[in-house]
């Protein structure tokens, strides 16, 4: 197991929403947001996509007492 990142401090965030970032950008969300858009959707509309549709959510659950990321 890698040590864990330490959201409180600048480069433990960086690397925390970087996570979040590459699921956000990333091609599943792309499908689901290009179905709901009915258009390839831009970074923007996929991101917001993400937060609209509960993926910024279930991202923070998913990691709220994950071991790799420490608050």
């Amino acid at each position: 197991m890698s040590t864990p990142i330490d959201r409180r401090t600048p480069e433990g965030l960086r690397q925390f929403l970087e996570v979040q970032k590459r699921e956000a950008l990333g091609p599943e969300n792309r499908w689901f947001a290009g179905i709901a858009l009915q258009h390839p959707p831009s970074d923007n509309e996929a991101v917001m996509h993400f937060i609209r549709n509960g993926g910024a959510t279930d991202f923070a659950n998913r990691f709220e007492n994950n071991q790799e990321f420490s608050i």
